[in-house]
């Protein structure tokens, strides 16, 4: 007959430890069951009570960005010639023309001259099409 295998210690520990964690699984495996996915009385109550309470109902934000959108569609292009290079700046009711140009210039690396030159004639362009530019 063989002798019986040595238990280490900590084995009755783990074995506890391991029971305990399959009874709180089941536990809460049945409260989900009972609850029929998280939708009970109390959660019925709640949602009435904010109804009353006047609460409004979920909004998308995609009728609120789509307005934003079309506030933003440039009034006019103005296709600008840089020698080799051309650009094209789209200028929209509100916009400030130091703003447009200073933006356009990063853009395109322009000096300080050519910035002055494109805020005056984005002034002019706007004043010719009736654009109303902030200052």
């Amino acid at each position: 007959k063989k002798p019986a295998a040595k238990v280490g210690s900590g084995y009755e520990e783990q074995i506890a430890r391991i029971r305990a964690a399959t009874q709180e699984r089941e536990k809460k495996k049945a409260e989900a069951e009972r609850t029929d996915g998280g939708y009970d009385d109390e959660t019925y109550k709640k949602s009435r009570q904010l109804a009353a309470a006047g609460q409004k109902p979920f909004n998308l934000a995609s009728q609120r960005r789509e307005e934003e959108r079309q506030s933003r569609v440039p009034a006019l292009f103005l296709d600008i010639n840089m020698g080799k290079r051309k650009g094209r700046l789209g200028i929209t009711k509100g916009d400030s023309p130091r703003e447009l140009a200073e933006q356009f210039a990063k853009v395109y690396s322009l000096d300080e001259v050519a910035v002055a030159k494109l805020v005056n004639l984005i002034i002019a362009t706007a004043q010719a099409h009736q654009i109303p530019l902030s200052r």
